[in-house]
Order: C-alpha cells, then structure tokens, then sequence
C-alpha cells in the first residue's frame, strides 16, 4: 500500500508495512521502512491499496 502526502519539503509517496493505516483524531498513523509516522489527515494526497 502506498500513502502519498505533503511535507515541508514537497510531496512523499512511502510505502506502508504490513498495508495498516489507522486515523484517530484528525491523524494518520502508519509505519513505514521501520520508522512510524503521525501526520494530519489534511496532508494526505493519496492513499492507494492492493
């Protein structure tokens, strides 16, 4: 599963492990090349699955 978004360097495209992203609170959680990440939903571009 890929998850694309903005950052303060320009648009990412990170592959999720294990194809698990959670929102709770206006966040997204997931995890990606063994680092965890927590950005606002309001970043997020694309979300595509398999």
């Amino acid at each position: 599963m890929l998850i694309t978004y903005r950052d303060e360097l320009g648009v990412v495209c990170q592959e999720v492990e294990n194809g698990s992203i959670s929102f709770l609170e206006g966040k997204v959680y997931f995890t990606s090349n063994g680092t965890d990440f927590i950005i606002d939903v309001f970043y997020i571009i694309q979300i595509n699955g398999a």
